[in-house]
């Protein structure tokens, strides 16, 4: 049947609705080309292809897999994503995944245009508290601290460096006194 326009009409109706409009706009021609110019179905078909020509197609892929996305704040599923008949125009894409920083991009469709985007989603920043070698740094710096407090307060012959203090029921005072 390649030579019959009706089966590139029911391809491109279908197409249309499956959202790829390239796809769709190739069956539109070929029906177009098939059929005089007084056909009824002509007007239906130079509908879809004013309709298709303001799309352009877009394919999401993410770093992490399966990251959730959003166009226009609009939940549109998860990557890897694609839409052969995307509007025209500015969109806002907005990727987000448990575990990682969500990662927003701002993309202007073309007429015909193909986009394909790939995200890559970075995982938070690590607080410095949180990092393994927090505690025993702050553990050894202690150590270290009271060392050296410890010999600070010794005379070169092991003696303590400042005057005892002795305290009794009458209250306290330097050294034996």
């Amino acid at each position: 049947m390649p030579t019959k326009p009706n089966p590139y009409r029911w391809l491109a109706l279908v197409e249309v609705q499956l959202g790829d409009c390239v796809k769709a706009l190739a069956n539109i021609e070929a029906f177009l080309s098939r059929v005089a110019e007084d056909d009824a179905r002509r007007a239906e078909m130079l509908r879809l292809r004013e309709l298709c020509s303001r799309t352009g197609t877009l394919a999401i892929r993410t770093t992490p897999e399966r990251a959730q996305l959003r166009i226009d704040g609009a939940h549109v599923g998860v990557a890897p994503y694609h839409s052969g008949a995307f509007a025209v125009g500015r969109h806002e894409i907005t990727a987000e995944a448990p575990g990682y920083d969500a990662l927003s991009r701002s993309l202007v469709v073309a007429a015909g245009g193909t986009h394909d985007i790939h995200l890559t989603l970075s995982r938070p920043a690590t607080p410095i508290t949180r990092r393994w070698w927090f505690v025993p740094a702050i553990a050894g710096a202690a150590v270290i601290v009271t060392g050296a407090v410890f010999l600070a307060t010794r005379d070169s012959d092991g003696d303590p460096a400042l005057p005892g203090i002795l305290c009794d029921a009458s209250g306290c005072r330097p050294g034996g006194q």
